[in-house]
């Protein structure tokens, strides 16, 4: 606007001095800490990487997932054919903050020929990175039954979950 423009103006600095006025009553943060994500503690991933993305929920909220009883964990255990799930509460260390459960399943396996089913017996161990604010490392190994040579090995599952935000 130039010094000789005055039409209108009276009614556009209302509206800009309630606009300021607003943003000025906002709750705002008194202290602005920066969120630096957070690097996964491991050296290196054995074997092979299933997947690495970021989502939209806070470390809490992806544990609370991936590792409690809900509706949404239900049904990913159905759709891989597990069936007779029933998990221990986690217990936490008390000298090193680690918590460790133990879930046990049957999961239907679909070959021609062998057993129909197999029980797996899961031991779960979590640990924190730094703080569980931060992130976490949940080690699943995984033991057949039913299954011939299945006490010749385990599956070894890493979940490394850390903070890239706080909402991430």
């Amino acid at each position: 606007m130039t010094a000789s423009d005055t039409s209108s103006e009276g009614s556009n600095e209302n509206s800009y001095t309630s606009t300021v006025s607003n943003i000025a009553t906002a709750e705002w943060p008194t202290t602005i800490e920066p969120v630096i994500p957070v690097e996964c503690p491991c050296r290196e991933h054995k074997g092979r990487k299933l997947l690495d993305i970021e989502i939209p929920l806070s470390v809490e909220q992806t544990f609370k997932l991936l590792f409690t009883d809900n509706e949404w964990l239900n049904k990913f255990k159905e759709s891989l054919k597990h069936s007779e799930n029933k998990c221990t509460s986690w217990n936490e260390e008390e000298n090193t903050g680690k918590k460790e459960r133990v879930s046990i399943y049957t999961m239907e396996l679909d070959k021609t020929f062998g057993p129909k089913s197999t029980k797996i017996t899961e031991t779960q161990t979590c640990s924190p990175i730094t703080s569980y604010n931060d992130g976490y490392m949940v080690i699943k190994e995984a033991t057949n039954e039913g299954i011939p040579y299945a006490d010749s090995f385990s599956v070894e599952c890493i979940y490394c979950v850390t903070k890239v935000s706080e909402t991430k």
